[in-house]
This record gives C-alpha cells, structure tokens and sequence, in this order.
C-alpha cells in the first residue's frame, strides 16, 4: 500500500517515480505519484475521495508523511496537484519534494543497555544504509556526573549531575535534553552521535568518582538513500 498523510492506495490504483537529483546544495528527491480512483473499488465516489485527499494537502503547513515501502517513509511538502474526471473515474498527479532525501523507519528501534562500569561499549546492529541521530534515556542507579556517550568519532557530553532513579532524556532528533521532565539544554556540549550505517559502537563515561550504574534505552529510527 502507498500512503500519503492518512490516505491509503492499493498498488492497482496508483503509480509513483522516485527520483533523486543533485543540485548544489545536495541531493533532492522527488515524488510524483499518479493514479485513477474506480467508483467500483471504492465506498465514497471518486471525487469526494479527491476532495478530502486535497484538502489534506493543501490546507497544512507543514509536510506531511509519504509511504511508499512498507514500514518507511518519507517527510514531503506537495508541490503540484493535478485532477482530471473521467468516465471511468478520477484521475491525479500528485508531485512533492522531500524535506530531506532519506526515508527513516516508521516505528523506531530500541535497545535496552545496562553499565556498571566506566568506559563500557556495546555494539548496536543499525542495518540502514544512511546515518541516523540516536537519542538516550538515562536512569541512574547510582551518583552519576559528566556523563559521556560516544560513537567512536562522535560524543556527546551533558555536565550535570544525577542520583539515583533520576532520568536524563538526550534527544537526537531536537538536541535537547531534559531532567526529570525539566529542560536541561545549556548541559550540553559536544557532537550527537550518530546510528549506522552499519553496526555501531557505543561508549559510555561518566566522571571517574561516580558510581558508573545507569540503565540507558537506546532509540532511533533507521533511514535509508
């Protein structure tokens, strides 16, 4: 199924080109999709469906999300919509540019880390083929200060201090951070690390005196060229 926003297609209804181009600030990617809806396969006539399908994308201001493998999808801002009513139903082009080339997994991945030493690794299996910004959730089980996380060429410090059962949140996507639920930015410092492509190593440091315990749930959402 493709789905654009909330608005499922079948794959006998709708075709889509996905093309890349370069320019000088980068790759562009772009999305044209045409289609024609039968009132035989469909609950609502053709044109109602064309109608709310608009509505959708004309009315938002901002992108919106773009399905065209199963589990992934693409962040698009509609650029050209064309309808055409015919006999035999509705037909459509719908053309949008991607607010950034990659597609990323719909659901994110998780994995569960537990550290009870200083300098401890874990590898994390990333099988996207783009690099993609990990975000953490530290609970301390212990006295825990400057905590470090690295990918090897990239670490991010945040310089304040925990107890134990405090929860620091660290945010790849936004680049924030937040203790206890309360805004914690001005902590941070450093580069974020970043998931794949490929497996992944992850080093965890805090200040040599603290306790060094902390269970760390690792999110992010794999992306794909």
């Amino acid at each position: 199924m493709i789905q654009i926003a909330e608005h499922l297609f079948s794959p006998a209804e709708i075709g889509v080109i996905d093309r890349v181009e370069q320019d000088a600030a980068g790759p562009i990617r772009r999305v044209t999709c045409c289609g024609l809806m039968r009132p035989a396969w469909l609950v609502t006539a053709p044109p109602s469906r064309m109608d709310a399908l608009a509505a959708t994308l004309l009315t938002g201001s901002g992108p919106v999300p773009l399905s065209l493998r199963p589990g992934r999808r693409l962040w698009a801002r509609p650029r050209r919509i064309v309808r055409e009513l015919r006999p035999e139903g509705a037909a459509f082009r719908l053309e949008f540019d991607a607010t950034d080339p990659r597609e990323e997994d719909i659901e994110p991945s998780v994995m569960d880390w537990s550290v009870s030493t200083w300098g401890e690794t874990t590898t994390v299996e990333v099988p996207g083929t783009a690099p993609a910004p990990f975000s953490f959730r530290i609970t301390a089980r212990g006295t825990l200060e400057a905590i470090s996380l690295s990918d090897g060429t990239r670490a991010i410090h945040w310089m304040g201090a925990m107890e134990s059962g405090d929860t620091l949140e660290l945010d790849g996507i936004s680049r924030t951070a937040r203790l206890n639920g309360t805004p914690a930015d001005t902590l941070l410092a450093g580069d974020w690390p970043l998931a794949g492509p490929g497996n992944t190593p992850l080093r965890f440091e805090d200040d040599v005196d603290g306790d060094h315990l902390a269970d760390i749930r690792v999110t992010w959402r794999n992306r794909w060229w």
